[in-house]
């Protein structure tokens, strides 16, 4: 399976401490019970940053509030959900029902699902989603991704070989640095 390179994360936390892989838990979605949220079932869950400092769920105002980290990702196996044909093949080698999470984290360690791959799996019911070639009501892929909202990374495992704190200036550089380096490869 080939390793894919992600861009830098970025992670927002309230109890001001740095993420880190000690403080990782064990990804497992039977944890899944009354009142649980997603970040509950262990993993981290991150989204990738852009030149201003943000995030798609990390505005401007929750950054002041909160603490947040620039995670700089190790090349991993990520699943990348970015078009309705991404979930079908998903759903069909690990089912769409049930905790397909945790069969996923058996063969990757993270789940990237792109603002596109949010459209086409239903999962903003509050959004026109993209229509389907097969007639499959999109909907019907939406339990898939109930935890997600905005584009961002379900990482299984740690998968970063550093972390610091997100000033505007970090995260510019970071991002203006990737995108250099992607361009010289």
């Amino acid at each position: 399976m080939p390793l894919t390179r992600m861009p830098v994360q970025l992670r927002i936390d309230s109890n001001g401490e740095p993420p880190t892989a000690s403080k990782v838990k064990a990804f497992d979605t039977s944890r899944r019970g009354p009142g649980s949220l997603p970040n509950d079932w262990g993993g981290i869950w991150t989204a990738t940053a852009k030149l201003d400092g943000t995030s798609s769920w990390c505005n401007a105002w929750m950054r002041r509030r909160f603490n947040a980290h620039l995670l700089h990702p190790e090349p991993a196996r990520v699943y990348t959900v970015d078009n309705l044909d991404d979930i079908k093949r998903l759903a069909a080698r690990y089912g769409a029902q049930g905790s397909i999470l945790n069969r996923i984290a058996e063969d990757y360690d993270a789940v990237h699902l792109t603002e596109r791959g949010l459209r086409a799996a239903g999962a903003r019911p509050w959004e026109r989603n993209e229509p389907s070639d097969d007639g499959t009501p999109n909907q019907a892929y939406s339990a898939m991704f109930i935890a997600w909202n905005v584009e961002s990374t379900l990482w299984f495992k740690w998968c970063f070989h550093r972390t610091e704190p997100a000033t505007r200036a970090a995260t510019r550089l970071a991002v203006m640095t990737q995108r250099a380096s992607a361009l010289s490869d």
